[in-house]
């Protein structure tokens, strides 16, 4: 812009965004394309989760499913004995008993229900079967819900984006590369104290080295504000030295619908000789299809539909927590074992007459 201003050159072999202040300086061409600021980060890798097969239902829905199963439990054991006294009061003349594992048994059976696993019990009683089919019928909702929602997660798994949005951005610590001396960066100087923007001049990282800013994005050492053609050219430069689409565009857009043009000295003749070349070319969609071509690899990347070439195969993290609850419930087995067999050493011995 410098070289412009003081006439050392007729035209710019660059495209500048048009804003005002430049205007005041140099003349534009006719615009050539329509550009946008952007946020772009590393894109997140998916990591082992040991709760993972927890994630399909909220916290506070598994704290209402233990709720439900402790309170059909009681139900079904205060239900039992209440059967158990009607039928007593009936049967005054028979000898009668009541079961001895009614609360051994309700519980296991609605544990196991919550497992979808088959329980051998029979209710009996009309109090006894309504609250057993009901929580079958519940389960049966719950469990199919689970299995579908864990399915999916296994599928197409969700990245937890660092950031989405600039306000989220200034939230976290993580430095971004803007370029000192570009519309973006006066925009940050100039925005009012509390604003997004503001907070975000103590984030910037300033320098003109394009290759070290293009490494630390790559890297994960720091984000980049800049607008759209610039990003696409870096991510697209990025896939050819790695074949990886490691990068990831925020869905905010900053700044939209600017103008991309060249640029001439103050009252130039020349641009009335080079603005019927650029208004052919743009016409006949020569520009967007060179454009497109030089970062044909970054739309590939950007592409919603695209193949995702972060997926990782399966480590044993991933089985940690599945082996943690198998090994939990081998466990309890042994000690229900061995708590059956204390309580009852002489079960296994012969009677004597």
């Amino acid at each position: 812009m410098g070289i412009l201003t003081r006439g050392e050159a007729d035209m710019s072999g660059v495209v500048f965004s048009v804003t005002e202040d430049r205007h005041k300086s140099v003349d534009f061409s006719v615009p050539l394309f329509v550009n946008e600021h952007i946020l772009a980060y590393t894109k997140p890798t998916f990591q082992p989760d040991i709760v993972g097969f927890m994630k399909p239902y909220s916290v506070s829905l598994w704290i209402v499913l233990l709720l439900s199963m402790v309170m059909v439990c009681a139900g079904l054991i205060l239900a039992q004995r209440k059967r158990f006294a009607i039928v007593s009061s009936q049967n005054t003349g028979l000898e009668t008993t009541e079961p001895r594992d009614t609360v051994w048994y309700s519980s296991f059976w609605t544990f196991g229900s919550f497992l979808a696993q088959s329980i051998p019990w029979q209710p009996e009683g009309i109090s006894v079967q309504l609250i057993a089919g009901l929580w079958l019928l519940m389960m049966l909702i719950v469990n199919t819900v689970y299995r579908s929602n864990l399915k999916a997660m296994l599928i197409l798994p969700r990245l937890d984006l660092p950031f989405d949005t600039l306000s989220e951005l200034v939230e976290t610590n993580i430095k971004t590369y803007v370029s000192p001396g570009s519309f973006i960066h006066r925009t940050v100087m100039k925005s009012p104290p509390g604003s997004p923007l503001q907070r975000l001049q103590k984030q910037m990282d300033l320098h003109l080295d394009g290759d070290l800013a293009l490494y630390n994005v790559a890297a994960g050492k720091t984000a980049v504000l800049i607008d759209r053609n610039t990003i696409m050219y870096a991510i697209d430069e990025v896939y050819k030295a790695t074949k990886s689409c490691p990068l990831y565009v925020a869905s905010e857009r900053l700044y939209s619908d600017m103008s991309l043009a060249l640029a001439f000295p103050r009252g130039s003749k020349l641009k009335d000789k080079v603005d019927p070349i650029l208004s052919a070319l743009k016409e006949s969609g020569i520009l967007g299809h060179l454009f497109n071509h030089q970062v044909r690899h970054a739309k590939r990347c950007l592409d919603n539909d695209a193949v995702d070439t972060n997926r990782r195969p399966l480590e044993l993290q991933d089985f940690y927590g599945l082996l943690c609850i198998y090994a939990g419930g081998i466990v309890l087995a042994i000690i229900s074992f061995i708590i059956e067999v204390g309580l009852n050493p002489c079960r296994n011995q012969p009677r004597t007459l």
